[in-house]
């Protein structure tokens, strides 16, 4: 997920940090699950921190091969230098600049892919002016779609990119979006999503709730991944819980022992697919994209049959190494995992809840204080006494960071 995607979701929908964490995370654990392999945007992986906390947390996945980042140029140097120059060179956005000078210490694979974003996009933008651009506000201020100014929007946008923000900049209107999909941002989003998915012969991830930018009735023959089926095929083996607190190491294992298949559903085929929850069978893997967590939603799928009877978790080793935790958004990210683990603890959930706003707002003194207060509750309600390790891990990493 890149700076304008978590914009997107935090700032123009407004969706808690907490909430959007918690599923991109979940998102990338399901994405493993069901491919081959998973693409990376260099952009996503170099402007949100959130991204690198969570490869930083599935390192194994990357040691092992099963994660590539992506980007235009040669090298990924080169990559964050082409950004600089071209784009964020000037004093607009000062953090994302100034991110794309971070050194990355994970050894990442990268991959030169020269993605022609452009005509796809002005492809999809040309087609819906056909029905009207006012339809994308909710109240006036926007040109007279008689005119051809929206006509001369690609070239008018200089080489910049096709997203809504420059958009809504020359055009000097700040309307209020989203009356109903599609959306100003889904065009172009759409488009990305396209080209890439084509590009790289990659699925996307879909049906997510709090990043749900992309809409599908936009894309052409692109294969989507049912994020909600999925989630329902490992609910009904009992492993949902499980796939979101186990440690990268106890995720591969898990691989290699089932596979979280589907038939991808594309548009030139039927609606339906079959979520099968089996033996583990590379061949039905597909790549997946995950550029920035696209979703739509609206599409029919059919669960079609379950069978994990020959699934043994007891091979699953929970004596997991403590969690990296080197920042609040790592912090953030673990906390969720701890409120999943003690969801039936509704004492000890409700003094996390005051740690995660304090570390929300940047105040570490108060987090830590509130953390404290957590800590004794625990050993006052007994529930200090026989918890699991993976449950002892993550305390010791939040308490580590803190203190």
């Amino acid at each position: 997920m890149d700076s304008y995607h978590w914009k997107y979701a935090t700032r123009i929908r407004q969706y808690p940090q907490t909430a959007v964490l918690k599923e991109l995370e979940y998102a990338f654990r399901i994405a493993f699950l069901s491919s081959e392999h998973l693409y990376i945007s260099a952009s996503a992986l170099m402007e949100n921190a959130h991204s690198r906390t969570i490869l930083k947390r599935h390192r194994t996945l990357i040691e092992t091969g099963h994660v590539t980042v992506i980007g235009a140029e040669e090298t990924l140097q080169e990559h964050n230098e082409t950004k600089l120059k071209e784009h964020y060179h000037s004093t607009n956005e000062p953090e994302v600049r100034e991110s794309y000078k971070r050194r990355i210490r994970m050894p990442i694979p990268y991959e030169e892919r020269a993605v022609e974003v452009g005509e796809t996009i002005h492809h999809l933008w040309m087609r819906q002016l056909e029905s009207g651009i006012e339809r994308f506000f909710v109240e006036g201020g926007c040109p007279s779609t008689s005119d051809t100014w929206w006509e001369r929007v690609p070239s008018m946008l200089e080489g910049a990119a096709f997203v809504a923000p420059h958009i809504l900049e020359i055009a000097e209107i700040t309307p209020k979006l989203f009356p109903r999909p599609p959306s100003l941002y889904s065009i172009a989003d759409a488009g990305y999503a396209e080209a890439h998915c084509s590009n790289l012969a990659a699925a996307l991830i879909s049906d997510l709730v709090y990043l749900d930018l992309t809409d599908a009735s936009l894309l052409g023959d692109v294969a989507l991944v049912s994020y909600k089926r999925a989630r329902e095929a490992l609910a009904r083996n009992n492993l949902l819980d499980f796939v979101r607190a186990c440690s990268a190491e106890e995720l591969l294992g898990l691989r290699s022992s089932i596979s979280l298949t589907q038939l991808i559903h594309s548009k030139t085929e039927s609606d339906n697919a079959i979520v099968d929850l089996g033996q583990h069978d590379s061949r039905a893997r597909p790549n997946i994209l995950y550029l920035h967590l696209e979703a739509h939603m609206g599409d029919s799928y059919n669960v079609s049959h379950i069978s994990g009877s020959s699934l043994n978790l007891g091979s699953f080793n929970n004596n997991s190494p403590r969690l990296e935790v080197d920042s609040a958004q790592d912090a953030l990210v673990v906390l969720e995992q701890l409120r999943d683990l003690l969801a039936e603890h509704p004492n000890a959930l409700s003094e996390i809840a005051p740690v995660q706003k304090a570390l929300e707002a940047g105040d570490t003194e108060a987090a830590r204080t509130r953390w404290d207060g957590f800590r004794q509750a625990l050993t006052t309600t007994g529930l200090a006494i026989g918890m699991g390790e993976r449950t002892v891990h993550l305390i010791e990493s939040i308490s580590n960071f803190l203190n």
